[in-house]
Order: C-alpha cells, then structure tokens, then sequence
C-alpha cells in the first residue's frame, strides 16, 4: 500500500513520529509517538502510541491503541482502546447527537443485533433504524463541524 501511495514515512526533522516499516499513514497530522505494524488514514493527534491498529478519520488529543480498530472517532482529551476493541462514531445531524459505538474484534455483531449493550447507546438494530433516512452529506457536516472543534482544542493546549 506505501508503494501504491508512494508514501516512504519522510518526516521533518523536527518530528518526533517513530515509525516502523510495516505501518502505512496517509494524511495525518500527528506531532509525537510510537507506531508499529499499523494502518492510520486521516489522523490527528498530538500523541500517538499504536501497535497493530487500523485507524481512520480519528481526531483527539492523544491516541493509545494496540491490537484494535478505530473508525470517525472523535475525542477532546486521551483516547484509549484496550486489546481487541473498537469504536466507531455516528453522527446524527438532526439532533445533533455524537454517537460512540463500542465491540470487540472477537465479537460477530450479527449475534449481537438486537440487544442492547452496556457501553452501547443502542442496539445494532436501533441504530440502523436511526440513520436509514439520514442526509449522509449533513452527517459528514456536523461530523467535520465537530472535528474543527476538536482541532482548535488540541491546538491551544
């Protein structure tokens, strides 16, 4: 993929980004940290410490991830994801509600479609319902609104 890109990990001086060889960032903007045998598209960050993670379209303050999936998410301080886990967020420009959805990489979502899960808002089932008549291009909207948000934060501490 680096090939295909032509991304060879060239880094200013000044960057403090240890990067392995096997990891592949496109578009990212991050200051410091460590990244190993990792895929990260779209990432802002002051800090990052990422092993064997995919990670896309996620802004936040700092970054920790090992072993585990990350996508659109959107956090003003430290994000963390334990071995396995992911999180994705939904946007739902009409009540303008940032949704963080919580699974494991050893989970099949399909056994879990119809129940409500603790670190979940709502079912699989629910959330589906919710966003089948959404206007996608007001979600992305709301969703880069709240992102600039986020960047002007991380830019002032």
């Amino acid at each position: 993929m680096r090939n295909f890109y032509k991304n060879d990990h060239r880094l200013s001086s000044h960057s403090t980004l240890d990067i392995d060889e096997a990891s592949c960032l496109l578009n990212c903007n991050i200051a410091s940290g460590k990244i190993r045998n990792s895929v990260l598209i779209n990432v802002n960050a002051q800090y990052v410490e990422i092993n064997d993670g995919f990670i896309v379209n996620t802004t936040a303050k700092s970054i920790q991830a090992e072993h585990a999936l990350l996508y659109h998410a959107l956090e003003e301080n430290h994000l963390q994801l334990k071995d396995n886990q992911v999180r994705a967020d939904v946007f739902i420009p009409d009540t303008k509600q940032h949704l963080k959805l919580h699974t494991s990489l050893q989970k099949d979502s399909k056994e879990e479609w119809n129940h409500h899960l603790s670190a979940n808002p709502l079912s699989w089932k629910d959330l589906h319902l919710l966003c089948e008549d959404m206007d996608i291009n007001q979600a992305k909207n709301f969703e880069e609104e709240l992102r600039q948000n986020i960047l002007k934060e991380i830019a002032t501490d």
